[in-house]
């Protein structure tokens, strides 16, 4: 399980860079910011959901993740990834 946990995070990690380093993304940011999240594999509660604690927002015309990635920060997105698995 740690290396699937690694793999998450990790892959997680470089998503939201690529999303950071990428200034047209900004424009499609809402105002209330975004989020994403990737889960371990059959998912069953929400700290099997990694995503972005206090999500993506813009900061000088590029996208800004506010924290690393980490299982259980994001309850509303993994909540609907969990529920899509039952």
């Amino acid at each position: 399980m740690g290396e699937e946990v690694d793999r998450v995070l990790g892959n997680l990690v470089r998503a939201v860079g690529m999303l950071e380093g990428c200034p047209e993304l900004s424009m499609l940011i809402p105002e209330v910011r975004s989020n994403i999240v990737y889960a371990l594999p059959n998912p069953r509660t929400v700290r099997d959901v990694a995503g972005v604690e206090g999500r993506i927002t813009v900061v000088n015309g590029r996208p800004k993740a506010s924290s690393y990635p980490r299982f259980g920060a994001s309850w509303h997105m993994a909540r609907l990834i969990v529920e899509e698995q039952v």
